[in-house]
């Protein structure tokens, strides 16, 4: 019998991207390879994806770890160590064993996971708490300490005390380089590690007006946020941040 419902058609690609400006570069080049851009918060992506909304995303490592999502090739947020943008914050100078209470960013998955375990390993008992708000000032009205992240933290950087980089938190105690969000899909096939985001000047010049950093404040942040796929990376990360949720008490 004749085939009559012909070859499959295959529907482009929709691949979901934070609303921070980091993300400016990874933009531009999945609109170059012909992808569907969608923006939403990576907490909120993984549910797009789940559900089936969207093809795929960046969604916070934490989430992949144990949802019913899988990493898949293509970008990450992550840096070598300093982040610039995962910062815990403070009106007065303290160090962090200092804080008591720290409240998190609501989206905060992967930082509030890195963050505690760290805190862990070290001996410091101040403790994580849900926030209400990503805006730094809010959450410091009523706790010590804040957990902030993407563009806010960029702007909390030019009005309050930077009591630790994430980032570099992570690299120096866990000895890993931090990964934040990775490409989670519900489709094995998906394969985007071809995406190499690449910043230019423009994207600087405007994080620079809209976060109120210096230009070679967001020259530097561009540089220092990396978007491309890097497999070694990232199975690190996972491996590591595994082990350690299971090790760390309930």
């Amino acid at each position: 019998m004749r085939n009559t419902i012909g070859p499959a058609i295959r529907l482009p690609i929709k691949y979901a991207v934070p609303p921070y400006r980091y993300a400016a570069p990874l933009k531009r080049s999945l609109v170059d390879s012909g992808i569907q851009v969608v923006t939403s918060l990576p907490p909120d992506a993984h549910a797009l994806i789940s559900n089936g909304i969207i093809t795929a995303g960046l969604v916070p490592i934490r989430m992949l770890i144990d949802g019913k999502l899988r990493p898949a090739p293509g970008p990450m947020v992550y840096s070598e160590a300093e982040t610039m943008s995962v910062l815990v914050v403070s009106r007065d100078p303290v160090q962090l064993r200092e804080c008591g209470s720290i409240a998190a960013s609501p989206e905060s998955r992967s930082a509030v996971a890195y963050l505690g375990i760290a805190m862990d390993r070290t001996g410091i008992k101040s403790r994580v708490v849900a926030g209400f708000s990503p805006d730094a000032g809010l959450l410091l009205s009523i706790h010590k300490c804040a957990l902030v992240l993407g563009d806010e933290a960029l702007k909390a950087r030019t009005s309050f005390h930077v009591v630790a980089d994430v980032g570099e938190l992570v690299n120096d105690v866990l000895g890993i380089n931090p990964v934040y969000a990775a490409t989670g899909a519900r489709d094995a096939s998906i394969d985007l590690g071809h995406v190499k985001p690449i910043p230019l000047d423009e994207d600087a010049t405007e994080t620079s007006r809209i976060t109120g950093i210096s230009l070679d404040e967001a020259r530097r942040y561009h540089e220092l946020i990396r978007l491309e796929y890097n497999e070694a990376k990232l199975s690190t990360a996972l491996k590591t941040l595994t082990e350690l949720l299971n090790e760390s008490p309930k």
